[in-house]
């Protein structure tokens, strides 16, 4: 709505400022700050977990996918950042999704460049349970995309589907960025009342080197 969308163009405009003010108080000379707009998965509008599933990449077609996400794209754009930002995408259909959107000629001109990063459950699979490097495939032949990676994983997770990710991504001339930010390590676990949850105190420390 009409909200969300002024939530966008404040949130990336506040994010400039702050990076303003940082330069002007800063003496050190520094990489330049970019700012990204997040879009998360259609799951996530569910608010069921399933972007910890991925289930409705079974039920939903590209097509569908493509529109819940595009108003979306549409808002942030109204207030373009520096990159765009399509995070803890859980199955295959909704990257396929995702990449027919951002070809699409609506924002030839003005799409930034793009990463997008997926939720896996363990070191070879999506949420879904597909291939992590067939997604990392598929991804990687678009044009717009500048990275992928993976994101709200558990850290136990990621050194293998990092390695999973470089053996696609060599056979590449010109491959994207690889990229990942994991989440604490708390699983994502049915209760016994039967709802679902964050359980555990991850400890996101063991898995640093």
């Amino acid at each position: 709505g009409e909200k969300a969308e002024e939530v966008f163009v404040t949130g990336v405009r506040l994010a400039r400022e702050a990076i303003r003010r940082h330069a002007l108080e800063t003496e050190k000379k520094e990489p330049p700050r970019l700012v990204a707009g997040s879009l998360g998965p259609y799951g996530a509008a569910l608010c069921d977990g399933s972007e910890y599933t991925g289930w409705y990449g079974r039920e939903k077609t590209t097509a569908q996918l493509a529109s819940f996400h595009r108003p979306r794209l549409r808002a942030l754009l109204r207030e373009p950042p520096d990159l765009v930002a399509f995070e803890t995408i859980p199955c295959m259909n909704e990257a396929q999704a995702v990449i027919s959107l951002v070809a699409e000629q609506e924002w030839a001109e003005t799409l930034p460049p793009v990463w997008i990063a997926f939720a896996c459950r363990d070191g070879r699979s999506l949420s879904s349970g597909e291939s992590f490097a067939d997604a990392v495939r598929l991804v990687a032949s678009s044009p717009s995309v500048v990275a992928v990676g993976i994101n709200c994983t558990h850290p136990d997770h990621i050194s293998d589907l990092l390695a999973e990710a470089t053996q696609v991504l060599a056979s590449l001339d010109n491959p994207p960025i690889l990229l990942t930010y994991a989440n604490s390590g708390e699983p994502w676990v049915q209760r016994d009342d039967g709802t679902w949850g964050w359980c555990g105190g991850g400890d996101f420390r063991k898995n640093l080197r």
